[in-house]
């Protein structure tokens, strides 16, 4: 599993939520994780956008749930 790691203040707008959609602005606080293979997820501060255990791996056996 990929650690995740919060950026407390974005210094520019790093694009937009993954989950949710909405934009995240510079000065905002986000989540963001990568695996090795792909790239880099982004995720907003807000409780349901928080990921889960299957938003962390690529098995498709441990994803499913």
């Amino acid at each position: 599993m990929p650690r995740v790691t919060t950026v407390q203040k974005a210094r520019k707008s790093p694009g937009s939520c993954g989950k949710c959609g909405d934009p995240l602005q510079a000065g905002q606080p986000y989540r963001w994780w990568k695996f090795r293979y792909g790239g880099k997820r982004l995720r907003c501060m807000k409780a349901e956008c928080r990921p889960r255990g299957s938003d962390l791996t690529t098995s498709p056996h441990l994803g499913a749930y």
